[in-house]
């Protein structure tokens, strides 16, 4: 393949609708929502005597960087940082601002292909704090 005749050509586009909105004179910035939509353990799901297979261990993980306006300041930044480790694996924010950045390192790892039913609880654990991060919000104060 040639760089100036290329065979194959993919382009993709999408809408954030919603992902911002204005209040008064500031901004919220619904972060959590760039994760897309993790795993949600459902009520009925929550008690379970069966172990877990799952196809592979797995990594997740999300860089985000999101420039601060001009005439802005970053509100709220050390809130969005979480985590929760535990031998069946993790979830971990790191939030943080440099210059005009705010920078989030999102990590979700499923250590195991194989989990006992006897540590569902602990896997829930970070399941749950990835699903509770989806709502973390993040403030543009108007200076």
């Amino acid at each position: 393949m040639r760089h100036t005749a290329p065979d194959f050509i993919y382009s993709s586009s999408f809408n954030l609708g919603g992902l911002v909105k204005k209040a008064g004179n500031n901004i919220i910035v619904e972060i959590g929502k760039l994760q897309g939509q993790p795993l949600v353990i459902k009520p009925e799901q929550r008690k379970r005597n069966i172990d877990v297979y799952m196809p592979f261990a797995r990594s997740i993980e999300y860089n985000i960087e999101l420039e601060i306006p001009e005439g802005y300041s970053a509100e709220g930044v050390e809130a969005l940082n979480k985590k929760v480790t535990n031998e069946t694996g993790f979830f971990n924010v790191e939030a943080s601002v440099k210059d005009k950045l705010v920078i989030i390192k999102i990590k979700k790892h499923y250590l195991h292909n194989f989990e006992p039913s006897k540590n569902w609880d602990k896997l829930i654990l970070f399941t749950d704090a990835s699903n509770d991060w989806l709502n973390a919000k993040l403030l543009l104060k108007k200076k």
